[in-house]
């Protein structure tokens, strides 16, 4: 065993503490999660997201071209390095021998911290079968969102948008989509109200959209695969993935079109927590 692999089992025998993380992304925010983690909330900003624990590299790099996205650790005696490496290194102790014999040196999970301070555009991402034909990916991405706190932005409430409402054909949403008709676009999928503690599972293939100020924890398949149809037409080569819209569309599940259950089967039971108030006083979804 060499010293740095002695070094890193050592570390890996108490705690591993995650500091802030924060991404640049394509949207602002990010205040109402410094308030939640006890830092200065500051202005919103394209620093929005705060990825914890992540294994995952992000799809897009930062302001400098600095690839983004994994966390990093601290090795006593041995400065910091990314968990993916730590992951690498000791697979079996990080993940355990089945699971890294499955799915390779990850932890199979991504944490983020999200805040937006207004409209997440129209969005979807692949199922783990799509990904893998089209991507290379092993992963798709489902994910969960336990929302923590909802104040909307003084002129709206705090909404999601998830699943099509009855009558949306991939032939009406596609056109919508290639003509940058973000209304449109947008009127094709049941919208509702977020209240904190709620909690929505948006499964792989659906679209979805949010706003305006919200604040949750989102549990997710570890990628950062990303359609977006509403989008102003600028950048339809990073909206598409680079596929074109053609085969990004084909990304989307449109046999969830008309019906009436598609939002209420993503809504959970509302979560709780105790050390959390403004989480514990959610009422329970209906």
């Amino acid at each position: 065993m060499t010293a740095r692999a002695s070094q890193l089992r050592k570390a890996v025998r108490r705690p591993l503490p995650l500091e802030y993380h924060p991404l640049y992304r394509f949207y602002q925010g990010g205040s109402l999660t410094r308030t939640f983690r006890g830092l200065p909330a500051g202005q919103d900003d394209n620093w929005s997201e705060d990825w914890v624990g992540s294994c995952t590299q992000a799809g897009n790099d930062d302001p400098d071209g600095r690839p983004q996205g994994l966390s990093r650790v601290p090795v006593p005696g041995g400065g910091a390095v990314t968990l993916r490496e730590l992951v690498e290194a000791l697979p079996e102790e990080m993940v355990g021998a089945r699971f890294a014999d499955r799915w390779g040196p990850i932890t199979g999970v991504l944490v983020k911290l999200l805040s937006p301070a207004g409209q997440v555009p129209l969005h979807a991402h692949p199922t783990r079968e799509w990904a893998r034909q089209h991507l290379g990916s092993r992963f798709g991405k489902t994910e969960a969102w336990i929302l923590l706190d909802t104040p909307g932005d003084g002129r709206e409430p705090a909404y999601a948008g998830i699943g099509f409402v009855p009558g949306t054909s991939r032939a009406r949403f596609a056109d919508a989509a290639r003509r940058h008709e973000m209304a449109g676009l947008r009127a094709t999928l049941h919208r509702t109200g977020l209240h904190p503690g709620e909690v929505y599972v948006a499964h792989a293939g659906v679209p979805h959209y949010l706003g305006p100020r919200i604040s949750f924890i989102e549990v997710q398949e570890p990628s950062d695969h990303i359609v977006i149809p509403e989008t102003s037409g600028a950048d339809d080569d990073g909206a598409t993935m680079g596929l074109g819209w053609d085969l990004a569309l084909d990304m989307i599940d449109y046999t969830a079109a008309g019906r009436a259950e598609t939002l209420a089967r993503a809504r959970q039971p509302a979560a709780r927590a105790a050390h959390q108030p403004r989480v514990a006083r959610g009422a329970p979804v209906p």
